[in-house]
Parts: structure tokens; C-alpha cells; sequence
């Protein structure tokens, strides 16, 4: 597991796709969830916990970037 905070960009860069899981925790702001072909509007103390093989990104809604506790679960590979 990885975790850490950011602060979500105002404008989506790209669309994020990788092996794993990923939780989602709205400390401060607002934020724009998107998750495949759905769009979810996230406030203070909302968290989504999701399948990052799917399709995702974020970005802040409002004045200010929202700040998100994010933490991602890689599943384990063969290492050498």
C-alpha cells in the first residue's frame, strides 16, 4: 500500500488506468470523480474506495483544490 496526500488539479490532465485498487478520502474542497463512464461530485468527508483497472480521474471543483488522502493498493509482482 501506498499512501499519500494531494491536492486535485482544477482541469483533468489524463485518465489513469493501472493494476491495483485505490481509496479516495475528500479531507477539504470539492471534488469531480470519474470512474469509466460515470461522473460523481465528491464534499468534505466523502471517500470511494474502486478497481483502478478502470478508467479514473479527478479534479477539484470551487476556489480552492480539494485535498485528498490517497491510498493505493498495488497487487503483488513476481520480483527477482
Amino acid at each position: 500500500m501506498e499512501p499519500f496526500i494531494i491536492y486535485a488539479p482544477f482541469e483533468i490532465a489524463r485518465m489513469y488506468e493501472h493494476e491495483g485498487e485505490e481509496f479516495f478520502y475528500v479531507m477539504e474542497g470539492r471534488l469531480e470523480f470519474i470512474y469509466g463512464d460515470k461522473t460523481y461530485t465528491m464534499e468534505t468527508g466523502d471517500h470511494v474506495y474502486f478497481d483502478s483497472r478502470i478508467p479514473h480521474s479527478r479534479r477539484s471543483l470551487g476556489e480552492k483544490k480539494a485535498k485528498l488522502m490517497v491510498v493505493i493498493y498495488f497487487y503483488k509482482r513476481n520480483r527477482q
